[in-house]
């Protein structure tokens, strides 16, 4: 990186090298003010060919390599607790995952909206989700306004972390991943993100997401909504929203998977 770098995207892997070059390739630089960090988090069967990704990159890669596997949310707060003490020019950060890549100029669009709306520390985006043959399944939209995303988080997460784009300084209150909330440690972030920070989704598509059956949300289903449920309790208030959002994801944990789409379209926010 060089000092005129104002946007780190942070990039967390484990034996997906492939998707991991999927993903980097999609990271426009603009002005020389992006480059990406990833995170290994001990990856062992499919390791990272760290010269060969660099050289057909468009951007500046830096790499830390973890010795053992042990979960992303350790993987990202490593790769935080190294922007902050390493990246002092640095002041945004964007994620991405690997298979999933950015769209139509993702990190300007969200860097422009920040520098005129001094007022905002956090956004997201609309996204488009594929399946894994990149056959395009729907878009997301999510709610735009500061006030529409704090009501509508009891519900579900109101930002799709691959697509989120944030100010450095916020971690300074924010603090880093909660590791308490399994398979649901962004949604405890963002929860906390918004107890102090005002925050907004851009109503377009500018990251593409890949659904993946065999990802967290499929093999550790019933672990995510535990940590959903424990993170809504943490900030429950007796209103609409808290107690409409526990009961619509302990209805979750109660039904067979099949069934949790059906109760995701009835009780849609």
């Amino acid at each position: 990186m060089n000092k005129k770098h104002e946007i780190v995207v942070l990039v967390p892997h484990f034996n997906n090298p492939d998707g991991l070059l999927k993903s980097l390739l999609s990271i426009n630089n603009f002005d020389d003010k992006v480059f990406a960090l990833v995170v290994d988090d001990g990856s062992n069967n499919k390791k990272i060919n760290k010269l060969d990704i660099q050289e057909k990159c468009k951007v500046h890669i830096d790499f830390l390599m973890l010795e053992e596997n042990q979960g992303i949310e350790y993987a990202l707060n490593t790769g935080l607790t190294h922007i902050l003490n390493e990246y002092k020019n640095v002041k945004y950060i964007a994620r991405l995952d690997c298979d999933d890549i950015n769209l139509e100029n993702r990190l300007k669009l969200q860097y422009d909206f920040l520098e005129r709306n001094r007022d905002i520390s956090f956004i997201g985006s609309s996204v488009r989700f594929v399946d894994t043959n990149n056959k395009h399944l729907f878009n997301l939209k999510l709610p735009a306004s500061n006030k529409e995303i704090k009501k509508k988080m009891y519900f579900n997460a109101m930002f799709i972390h691959p697509s989120i784009f944030f100010r450095k300084e916020i971690l300074k209150t924010t603090g880093l991943y909660p590791t308490n909330k399994k398979s649901a440690e962004d949604y405890a972030f963002f929860f906390n993100v918004i107890q102090h920070f005002k925050v907004a989704n851009i109503q377009k598509a500018l990251v593409e997401c890949v659904m993946n059956p065999n990802g967290i949300s499929g093999k550790k289903r019933k672990e995510q909504v535990l940590s959903r449920i424990s993170i809504i309790k943490q900030y429950f208030y007796f209103g609409y929203y808290p107690i409409i959002g526990l009961i619509r994801n302990t209805m979750l944990l109660a039904v067979p998977q099949n069934l949790s789409n059906k109760i995701k379209a009835l009780l849609k926010p």
